[in-house]
């Protein structure tokens, strides 16, 4: 099966503790990133979340906030 979308939530699955992405995420993510679609989901607001798509270098991916309330 091939996938073209990956989908994440943030607070306790992409997140450490420190509110912040690992190195390992952010090298996994970059090697992923040509074959897939990396959306972060969460019920945060746009301004919390678009911090972490800077550091993810995913900035042109769309995400979803709110619980699902803004795509």
């Amino acid at each position: 099966m091939s996938y073209k979308l990956l989908c994440s939530d943030l607070d306790g699955t992409l997140l450490s503790s420190k509110s912040d992405v690992s190195d390992f995420t952010i090298s996994e993510i970059k090697r992923i990133k040509p074959q897939l679609k990396v959306i972060l989901v969460s019920a945060r607001m746009p301004q919390a979340i678009t911090y972490l798509q800077e550091r993810l270098n995913i900035e042109n991916q769309p995400i979803i906030c709110y619980n699902g309330a803004l795509i």
